[in-house]
This record gives C-alpha cells, structure tokens and sequence, in this order.
C-alpha cells in the first residue's frame, strides 16, 4: 500500500485521495502517476515522489478536527441538519451543551 502526506493533499486540493486505495500507473526518476477511484469515478494524478509513503499519516489539521465534530453532531444530535457553515467553536459549544461526549482538540491530535 502507498499514501501520499498529508500536507501535500492538502496544498493541492486532494483530500479526497486521503485513505483511498492508491496504484502506481507510471513513474519517472522523480515523480509518479497515482490512480483512485472516488464514488465510482477514476481519477488519475502526478506526484512527486517525495510525498509518497507507505501508510497514511494521521489527521491532525483544522479541517480534520472540524469534520470529526460534524460527525459527532450528526450521529447525536440531528444527522439530517445541515451545519457545515458552524465554525468548530460553535460545534464545540453546542456539543457541550448537549452533554455529549467527544474529544478536544489536543486528545484528537493525539489519538
């Protein structure tokens, strides 16, 4: 299995290769061309080679943190609601005054 750093998907609007199943269909001396499929669609992208690994790092970025709280939220208190537009202070506030349970941000970045 390879991965590709997290820093790298994130500079480059690639979040979604993140956990996905990856394939090598070419390479040159420095870089490589990365094959996953996303919701049934094919998509194909070059890389350096110097940010492929062989397993994938752990999130730990703001917008980790914010989707792990969105999860938390919707799995307790109303999965249908769309909340992507509260801020993480907000969920964070909502989520303790409901009484519900879920790591802070130190925890999280530490799991």
């Amino acid at each position: 299995m390879i991965a590709i750093k997290n820093w790298f998907l994130e500079k480059n609007k690639m979040k979604g290769f993140y956990g996905k199943e990856l394939e090598v269909i070419k390479e040159t001396a420095k870089a490589a061309l990365i094959r996953t499929w996303i919701d049934g669609e094919r998509f194909e992208e070059w890389v350096p080679k110097s940010v492929i690994i062989d397993c994938w790092e752990k999130d730990t970025s703001n917008f980790g943190y914010h989707d792990y709280l969105v999860n938390v939220y919707k799995k307790n208190v109303d999965k249908d609601q769309y909340i992507h537009v509260y801020t993480t202070k907000k969920l964070v506030e909502v989520l303790e005054r409901n009484n519900i349970s879920f790591m802070n941000r130190a925890d999280w970045n530490n799991r």
